[in-house]
């Protein structure tokens, strides 16, 4: 007999879970910063995050309201983690815009949106959801996203909100930054986050003599003549390149 799981029930199941977070059944109430309130099912929500299980059940002990009250963060991003759990998704508002010569490119924005979804997946312990908004926000920098006030305001929350021993998100920044250093310090804003964290400027430096170093090895084979910063690239295939 075959173990096998049928992926249209899995996919049922995750439709009927998903169904619930219309609030009926519901056995709690989330009490938002702006007084909205959330239904929501202890069944759901408890077994995801120890954070949100252990306020749950502390409260509950002596409280009638069945309420807890999440007054320190963003109602929009906490309705954003409600939907991941129970739909395994949230949407990140990335609508494509105009670019320069007509170009469609996704909303800077969603930088944003994906940053303060990602530290509040932090504080309540919900790692698939961290993990969830650094796929969405790493899918949003190509096309120029990074070349924007968004990008600054999203490495600012990430690191003013993280420990730093938490890198998931970190790295990320980093590495667009390392890649595209000369025209975010043409970013009065951006010079101003390096200025406020010496630690994020410090591992941009890191990852630019990396990618410096990368390529005078390249350059001694020949594979490569002069990258930096993303400016530019003439590559050789004949041979050592004599310094």
């Amino acid at each position: 007999m075959s173990t096998g799981i049928d992926r249209s029930l899995l996919d049922q199941l995750v439709l009927s879970v998903g169904s619930l977070r219309s609030g009926k059944y519901s056995d709690f109430q989330i009490r938002c910063s702006d007084d909205n309130i959330i239904q929501a099912h202890r069944a759901v929500v408890c077994p995801r995050s120890r954070v949100l299980a252990a306020a749950i059940d502390g409260q509950f002990q002596e409280a009638v309201s069945q309420e807890i009250h999440l007054k320190d963060d963003e109602p929009s991003i906490v309705a954003k983690m409600m939907d991941f759990l129970y739909t395994l998704d949230y949407d990140d508002h990335r609508s494509p815009i105009k670019g320069p010569g007509d170009e469609r490119r996704h909303d800077p924005a969603s930088l944003v949106v994906n940053a303060k979804v990602y530290i509040v997946a932090d504080k309540y312990e919900l790692d698939d959801l961290k993990k969830l908004a650094c796929t969405k926000y790493k899918q949003l920098l190509p096309g120029g996203t990074w070349n924007s006030s968004d990008f600054t305001e999203s490495a600012r929350l990430v690191y003013d909100n993280t420990m730093e021993t938490d890198r998931m998100l970190r790295d990320i920044i980093v590495q667009s930054a390392g890649i595209n250093v000369k025209a975010l310090l043409d970013r009065g804003e951006f010079v101003e986050l390096l200025k406020d964290h010496g630690d994020l400027a410090t591992e941009i430096m890191g990852k630019v003599v990396a990618r410096y170093e990368s390529q005078v090895k390249d350059l001694e084979t020949g594979k490569i003549v002069y990258d930096f910063g993303g400016t530019g690239v003439f590559t050789r295939n004949n041979g050592p390149v004599k310094r």
